[in-house]
């Protein structure tokens, strides 16, 4: 069997990578894999590997990592991708190969890519939006049996990003809570997101207050973030922000919008609040200067650090 897994949630495609193993019964020694981005990939070794009988049991699994060859910054050589076509029309009835694509930007306009699709089984895996985020761990939480004020649980919720797995390993501390939570809890026990700092620093940004926008860039740079991470959840921002606008403009209630954005109702009152003190063109003018700044820093026309802070007292003059 031929396997494609990609996508961007970590803790979902490793649970489908290990129901895969399970499935054909393969323990460590019937496993092997390959890591398509290391310069020593050989597609031909994959290859006479998979052709290969297993030596410890009766299937084996090949997994190759990081198929780089699947993105704009790598490709097949024509004899390569003859070689895996005829190979995945008749692959070998002994091995189950996979394709394992974790947070890669696949260019989905490559032959490989469509070969792959076409003679694979497929396995898509996305992160969770908001709103499926909200729910899961609403559900999680009734299921624990968590007692925990409501202020307190929405709160929670707008603190988790959408990754299973960092709502697993706040789970596992909640669980450990034995009196009832309350907000001061979660203050404590969950640490604010990036997002949390992003939507503090659109604020400052638009009330101009530079001294305060400095103070939550520093703060956001202890926690090890990086400038061009802070350019591109800003920008996210701003385009919810002008999202919210327009449909307000639209004459759409709050509930509407968060039916149409499928997002969390917490991000998108927040994005309205900030709507109310600023404008659309004051709000695409930032989305520009943001794409500008992105753009030259990835150019190297400018350091990230400089650039994000010359940004930061444009925006608030």
């Amino acid at each position: 069997m031929n396997y494609f897994l990609y996508g961007n949630d970590s803790y979902l495609l490793k649970r489908e990578l290990y129901k895969i193993l399970n499935t054909h019964n393969c323990d460590e020694l019937s496993v092997t894999y390959y890591d398509a981005s290391d310069k020593s990939f050989s597609l031909e070794q994959v290859m006479d590997d998979a052709n290969t009988f297993p030596m410890f049991s009766d299937s084996k699994v090949i997994i190759v990592k990081n198929p780089i060859f699947l993105t704009s910054q790598g490709s097949l050589e024509e004899g390569q991708f003859e070689i895996l076509e005829s190979y995945l029309k008749t692959p070998f009835s002994m091995t189950n190969l996979v394709f394992y694509s974790e947070n890669l930007q696949i260019d989905s306009r490559k032959k490989t890519f469509k070969l792959l699709q076409k003679l694979c089984r497929n396995l898509k895996i996305e992160n969770f939006d908001t709103l499926e985020m909200g729910k899961m761990i609403r559900e999680d939480i009734r299921k624990e049996e968590i007692d925990i004020e409501q202020n307190a649980l929405d709160e929670l919720i707008t603190r988790i990003p959408t990754d299973i797995q960092a709502w697993r390993n706040e789970l596992n501390k909640l669980k450990l809570f034995e009196n009832k939570i309350y907000m001061e809890d979660i203050a404590v026990l969950v640490p604010k997101t990036i997002e949390d700092d992003i939507f503090l620093l659109v604020n400052v940004v638009l009330k101009k207050d530079l001294s305060k926008a400095i103070a939550i860039l520093e703060d956001l740079l202890i926690g090890k973030r990086d400038q061009v991470e802070m350019i591109s959840i800003l920008a996210s921002q701003f385009r919810l922000m002008y999202q919210c606008a327009s449909f307000l403009c639209a004459h759409r209630s709050e509930r509407e919008i968060v039916s149409e954005l499928k997002i969390h109702p917490y991000r998108v009152k927040k994005a309205i609040e900030a709507c109310r003190s600023t404008t659309i063109d004051v709000i695409l003018a930032l989305l520009s200067a943001l794409a500008d700044l992105d753009q030259k820093i990835k150019s190297g026309k400018i350091e990230k650090a400089l650039g994000f802070e010359l940004f930061l007292i444009k925006a608030t003059r």
